[in-house]
């Protein structure tokens, strides 16, 4: 089914032409593949500009390059990838990999040619360049431009690459003022981020709340029904477990700290599914402890596969590194263990714990506390199981009433008519 045939079948006499712009797009697993799609069966016609796959692992995905499949269709979505230099493990890599995009992205919308849309999309985990591919598209054609921020620049850039206050901080905080100022909306995707937006002047008119919601196929499974590569999970200890990158943000070294000081007849396993810049180390230094029979790294698996993995757990778990911008955001992981009803173990500060806390969904410990982490498991262990499954329940619950599909749907629709119908007035 192509793109027309969607507007028709759907009768949507309010769809819109969409420029769906993000360094991360389908097969790598995001939101954006969730949001993108929904547009598509809500009768919109949405073109991605994205990079050649290359997150979380920093290479290209098998059979992708810069000269194949460079184009394709999914779920409706005209997918255009733009020349991409890959993430690799280095912070010069990365450095190039945020500075290619939005030219190489802005060179894929010249080329489309008229119409280019009605209105253009940013979807932004890091980096907030990304946004210059939607200036630009305004500047030259007067398409209005939504951002959605998962990160706040220059914060986590300052972070990632332990910048000094300096004159390369002011220039970049400089930067990043004038691509907030540029946006006809700002979406975020927690309510403690619009004061760190505001800051920049930026109009507080143009700020609104849109949470990260989880695919539909996130939903409770049985552990007896989930998917044989998930079986093999040793059900028989109690399992944590941890599904998503594994990169320095997530700072699960915390993990191997809590290992070292469990009892030696507590029998917790820690599961990571998922891949990352930070594995090897990972990795390396739970061999160099001697505890890697409580640890089981699972590798990277379709998106559709973590319900499955999920219902091997006793409890998953979230974590941040400590840094203020952290504490500003909700990982999105956080969205899909509450979809899929299972108590939260966070490592987490700020918004991320102050939902664990208001839904009753699980417990907090503030990040890099292995202690902390350690009285999480025995306090759950400690529940009967019917109460570990009225946390999970109050996690469900929770996530219906917040973040379900049709109220960040909902928002994310009428967020991009809104911006559509201000430039044409």
């Amino acid at each position: 089914m192509n793109q027309s045939q969607n507007v028709t079948e759907y009768g949507n006499d309010r769809a819109m032409r969409v420029l769906f712009l993000s360094q991360y797009f389908y097969p790598e697993q995001f939101s954006n593949n969730g949001l993108a799609a929904e547009l598509v069966k809500r009768g919109h016609n949405v073109t991605a500009i994205t990079c050649v796959p290359n997150y979380p692992e920093g290479k290209f995905f098998p059979g992708y390059t810069n000269h194949q499949k460079r184009f394709e269709t999914w779920k409706g979505v005209d997918i255009r990838r733009a020349w991409t230099v890959a993430r690799g493990r280095t912070k010069l890599q990365l450095i190039a990999n945020y500075l290619v995009y939005p030219f190489a992205a802005f060179w894929q919308i010249v080329k489309i040619g008229q119409p280019r849309g009605d209105v253009s999309f940013v979807s932004m985990p890091s980096p907030l360049s990304q946004a210059l591919a939607g200036v630009f598209a305004k500047k030259l054609w007067g398409l209005p431009t939504v951002y959605w921020v998962q990160d706040i620049w220059p914060e986590t850039v300052q972070y990632l690459l332990g910048l000094q206050e300096g004159p390369i901080l002011k220039l970049l905080d400089r930067i990043c003022g004038w691509l907030y100022r540029q946006a006809d909306l700002i979406l975020v995707q927690s309510a403690a981020m619009p004061e760190m937006i505001l800051r920049h002047g930026v109009d507080p008119s143009r700020i609104k709340v849109l949470p990260n919601t989880a695919p539909s196929f996130f939903r409770p499974l049985s552990a007896e029904s989930a998917h044989a590569v998930a079986r093999e999970i040793d059900t028989d200890r109690f399992v944590v477990l941890f599904a998503g990158n594994i990169g320095e943000s997530q700072g699960l070294s915390v993990l191997v700290e809590a290992a070292s000081q469990l009892d030696e007849d507590d029998d917790t396993l820690f599961v990571l599914v998922g891949d990352g810049r930070a594995r090897a180390d990972l990795e390396d230094e739970i061999v160099a402890r001697g505890l890697s029979d409580r640890f089981h790294f699972c590798g990277r698996h379709p998106e559709t596969l973590m319900p499955d993995f999920f219902a091997q757990a006793d409890a998953l778990f979230a974590s941040l590194q400590e840094a203020p911008n952290f504490a500003l955001t909700v990982p999105y992981k956080i969205q899909t263990y509450m979809a899929c009803g299972k108590p939260i173990i966070g490592a987490l500060t700020g918004e991320g714990a102050r939902i664990l806390q208001e839904s009753g969904a699980g417990v907090a410990s503030p990040p890099g506390d292995a202690n902390g982490i350690i009285e999480s498991i025995r306090a759950l262990r400690a529940l009967k199981s019917t109460e570990r499954i009225q946390m999970g329940n109050r996690a469900s619950q929770y996530f219906e009433a917040n973040f379900s599909n049709r109220v960040v749907f909902d928002t994310l629709e009428q967020a991009l008519q809104d911006a559509k119908a201000g430039v044409r007035q």
